[in-house]
């Protein structure tokens, strides 16, 4: 009784560890949107009268699609492949555009169908943008850091690497998992990093964010 008492508590920990991950990635994604959210706001209003107009019906997808992350409409997975994109707001509005539907669930296949095209299209230009090792060598001197990961294990990388033999530099760009391939990137010469180190120190680097009201809205299921 006291092992079967002991599975119970673990399988209900387990249970709120995972609502606790899953509400933390919705705030997190919702935050996200609202940032876009004001973006968009800001750019609409230098534009025209009739402009706007046009744009309302865009606008009113913008809404409801807050209101949908608000209410937790979406799935952990497709939260975190929107996590994994700079415009998840953008994404959603297009898929809805696509479907042309006002069902939640419709609107939900239609987003996993977009999300999907654009998975397949950054593999693809990953794999263009691969360069073959055949034609270049080069040493990983020193591995610095990882700035960001996508959802394929690439990663965006800070290193010190030596290309042909030549003077080891700063090197930022994205790297297969396996350091085999890569991406075209950036390289800063020791003087240059400095500079930059030096412009970025006293800057506030956080990108500003307004806040919007929030509205109160109920789906039906």
């Amino acid at each position: 009784m006291a092992i079967r008492g002991h599975s119970v508590f673990l399988l209900l920990r387990k249970e709120v560890e995972a609502i606790g991950e899953r509400r933390d990635i919705n705030r997190e994604l919702l935050e996200k949107m609202e940032v876009e959210y004001e973006r968009y706001v800001n750019d609409l209003l230098g534009k025209k009268p009739e402009e706007i107009i046009k744009s309302s019906y865009e606008t009113v997808i913008r809404d409801e699609i807050l209101f949908m992350i608000e209410g937790n409409y979406f799935s952990h997975e497709q939260m975190m492949d929107l996590l994994s994109f700079e415009n998840p707001l953008e994404i959603c509005t297009t898929a809805w555009k696509e479907c042309n539907e006002v069902d939640t669930e419709e609107i939900r296949e239609s987003v996993d169908g977009y999300l999907q095209e654009l998975k397949d299209d950054m593999k693809r230009k990953e794999e263009e943008l691969m360069i073959n090792n055949n034609d270049i060598s080069f040493e990983i001197v020193e591995h610095i850091g990882v700035i960001s990961q996508n959802q394929h294990g690439w990663a965006k990388e800070l290193n010190v690497v030596s290309w042909n033999g030549k003077r080891p530099k700063f090197d930022i760009r994205d790297w297969s998992p396996d350091h085999t391939h890569m991406s075209r990137g950036l390289t800063l010469s020791e003087h240059e990093m400095k500079n930059l180190k030096d412009i970025v120190a006293d800057k506030d680097l956080t990108i500003p964010a307004g806040s919007r009201d929030k509205k109160e809205k109920d789906y039906e299921r």
